[in-house]
This record gives structure tokens, C-alpha cells and sequence, in this order.
């Protein structure tokens, strides 16, 4: 070969080498920039300890409303739990663009009352009825059979910290009732809790067998509420690692943004921490949140194969074959994904693939700029997106 070809053929291997290590730096470079950006991004979806401090107080005062008329109501409490995600530590806050309205968690507050049975309908009423008559109470209804929602309006003298604060009250039967709380032997309240309506739930289970009756799933929907301190402690402990709650921020985000069509998911908010959770532990070896986060959609992509036991309980038999399957990590005998439409699946798995096509789109073009629009339509669809991910 001539010489002046050889070094023609020197510039141009050199020039594809120079060029793959510029486009490798390039997606490095970017990679770390979409990390960094969701990494702020979770960090300001957590509500702020103004709000916070609000809604417990507003919950405060709640509860002393119920106590102090709890002879009136014909209740005997026993205990109150402020659950759901404030509980948890894991809601989100943020501005909702198309509706221009700030959204922060709902207050889920538990009460556990002595001597009392699911379905609470003539408490419900009763209840309802007394927080109609506080000053700083309003829009009380009962949409479903096992919450009372109603709106706290918080006061304060700097305008800013003023809010209409959603609550969600839930009645709850106490079954730990005259237990000698010391000698729980390691336990906790919720859990003891715990093992006694998963025991109320196998003896249902074996009547309705007996019966050749299907488990009834509105009864152990039922039982939900009594077992928020477990349910509670379990997420806690998960997320008390940063990392696994931003991957959880996040997704809870991407849901919020999903266009369900009306169709409503009971446990939504919490399927979704659960297949979270989930997801970022199978990346114990890439701790990256982006990676978690592909996880996350990924999971939500096959939702109708997913089969998560998040405290690695063995599947009990009576789900053999039954997909998709996503333990309550307070009920080992419920599945809370029985019951959710196909309809709503074919949501979850078709946003989810979208979402993921459109962050892959990133990864091979690089034209990720780090730039607000970027970080937005992974989460959300604007006209004209040449990705979009909602509809």
C-alpha cells in the first residue's frame, strides 16, 4: 500500500475512533445530565414542612373533635394513625400546569374505634354530621363506603401558608382491644393487628369454600383501614433510603399524569409504590435513579405478567395462576391488583412503553439538552412532541 494511503486510511480510522469516543461522551455526558435532572426533580416533589405542619395540626384537631364527642357518637376510640402517604413519607407535591393548581397529598387519617364491625355506615353518617358543624370543615361527603372526605381549611396570618388542606377519614375496627401492649414480644401494634385480621380473613376464606362461595373481596377490602399501622411501617422502612424514595416520587409523578379515562384503580397510589420499591431493588448492583426508574417502566410495561411479593412472603395457593399479582405487604391473602380492568392494564402497559420509547429516543440521538421541556415530556405529552407520551 502507498504511503499517502496508509496515512489516509491513519486519518480516517482515527477520525471514527475520535468520533465514537465523542458520541460515547456525549451519552455519558447526557446520561449524567437526565440523572442529575430527575435527581432535583424528586427532590422538589416533596412537600413542604409548611404544609406538613398544617395538615397535623389540622388532624389534630380533627381527632380532639372526635374524642371530645366520642360519648355523643356512641364511639369508644382507641387510637388515631394519620396513614396514606403523608404517613408513609411518600407523597409528592407539585403545580399542575394544564390545571394551574398546586396539588399536595391528601391527609389519610385513621380512626380505630372499640367494639365496632366493618361496614361503618351509621358512624359514617354520625361523623359526618359533626364535621359539618366545624368552622374550618366543609365540602364532607362519603363517596365510598369506608371514607368520609371532607376539606380543612387552615388559617394563618401570612396568607402564603394558608391551605384547603383534602382529608380522608377511615373508620377502623381495634382488634387489639384489652391486650397488654408490653408484652407484644418484639411486635409491633400493627403488626399484632396484622396477624389478626389475616386469621379473620382465612376463617371468611374457609367459610366461603365450605360454601362454594367466591372470597368476597369487598370484606377484605373491608379490613384495609385496620391495617394502615402496618401497612405504614412496612413502606417507611423502604423508603427511609433516599434513594428509593425519589425512585418512588418519580413514579408516583409519571402516574399522576396518566389519562385513565375515568377509570377508577382502588390501591392505585400504592400498587405503584409497591412495583417502585420493587423495581429499584432489582437494581441493587446500578444504584443510578435512572436505571430505577427504566425498571419502574418496565414493570408497568408487562403489568399483566407482574407477580411482586415485596417481604418475600410465599404466594399463598389460593393465587396459583392468578396474574397480575401484587401482595399487600400488610395482607398476605390480598391481591391488590385482582380486580383492576383490562382497560386500565392496557393504560399502565401501553403510557409505560411509550415513556420508555421516548427515553430510549434520548439515549441513541443525544439531543437531551437538560433543558425544562426535556425533563417534562418524560412525564408529560405537549401538542406537537414529536414522542408523545400521553394521549
Amino acid at each position: 500500500m502507498e504511503p499517502i494511503a496508509m496515512v489516509g486510511l491513519g486519518v480516517v480510522l482515527f477520525a471514527l475512533i475520535n468520533s465514537c469516543s465523542s458520541s460515547n461522551t456525549r451519552r455519558r455526558r447526557q446520561k449524567q445530565s437526565i440523572e442529575k435532572d430527575l435527581e432535583d426533580l424528586a427532590e422538589n416533589l416533596s412537600p413542604s414542612e409548611k404544609y406538613i405542619q398544617a395538615g397535623q395540626q389540622a388532624a389534630n384537631s380533627v381527632f380532639t373533635l372526635l374524642q371530645e364527642n366520642a360519648d355523643m357518637l356512641g364511639l369508644s376510640i382507641a387510637r388515631t394513625k394519620i396513614a396514606g402517604s403523608v404517613g408513609k413519607n411518600t407523597g409528592i407535591s407539585f403545580i399542575d400546569m394544564q390545571k394551574e393548581q398546586l396539588v399536595n397529598p391528601d391527609f389519610d387519617c385513621v380512626l380505630f374505634v372499640n367494639d365496632e364491625e366493618p361496614p361503618f355506615r351509621y358512624l359514617m353518617r354520625d361523623i359526618g354530621n359533626l364535621l359539618e358543624k366545624h368552622p374550618c370543615i366543609r365540602n364532607v361527603t362519603t363517596k365510598s363506603r369506608f371514607s368520609i372526605q371532607f376539606y380543612y381549611f387552615s388559617d394563618s396570618k401570612d396568607e402564603q401558608y394558608s391551605y384547603a388542606i383534602p382529608f380522608d377519614l377511615l373508620p377502623a375496627t381495634n382488634y387489639v382491644k384489652g391486650l397488654d401492649l408490653v408484652s407484644l414480644r418484639g411486635q409491633s401494634v400493627g403488626e399484632l393487628e396484622a396477624r389478626i385480621v389475616q386469621k379473620n380473613i382465612r376463617e371468611q376464606q374457609k367459610r366461603s369454600i365450605a360454601a362454594e362461595n367466591d372470597v368476597n373481596e369487598q370484606k377484605n377490602r373491608m379490613y384495609s383501614s385496620c391495617l394502615a399501622e402496618m401497612t405504614v411501617d412496612c413502606i417507611r422502612d423502604y423508603v427511609k433510603v433516599d434513594r428509593t424514595l425519589k425512585v418512588v416520587r418519580l413514579a408516583k409523578f409519571w402516574n399522576y399524569h396518566l389519562d385513565m379515562d375515568g377509570e377508577y384503580v382502588s390501591a392505585r397510589s400504592c400498587i405503584i409504590e409497591i412495583i417502585a420499591i420493587h423495581a429499584h431493588l432489582k437494581r441493587v448492583k446500578k444504584r443510578d435513579l435512572v436505571a430505577s426508574f427504566y425498571e419502574f417502566l418496565e414493570a408497568m410495561r408487562d403489568f399483566s405478567k407482574l407477580e411482586i411479593s415485596l417481604n418475600n412472603q410465599s404466594i399463598n395457593p389460593v393465587f396459583d395462576n392468578e396474574l397480575p399479582l401484587i401482595i399487600d405487604p400488610a395482607n398476605e391473602l390480598n391481591n391488590l391488583a385482582r380486580g383492576i380492568s383490562k382497560r386500565a392494564v392496557n393504560v399502565f402497559e401501553t403510557q409505560a412503553k411509550m415513556t420508555l420509547n421516548y427515553l430510549n429516543e434520548l439515549r441513541k440521538t443525544g439531543v437531551y439538552e437538560g433543558c425544562e421541556d426535556d425533563v417534562e415530556r418524560i412525564f408529560l405529552h405537549k401538542q406537537g412532541d414529536t414522542y408523545p407520551i400521553y394521549k
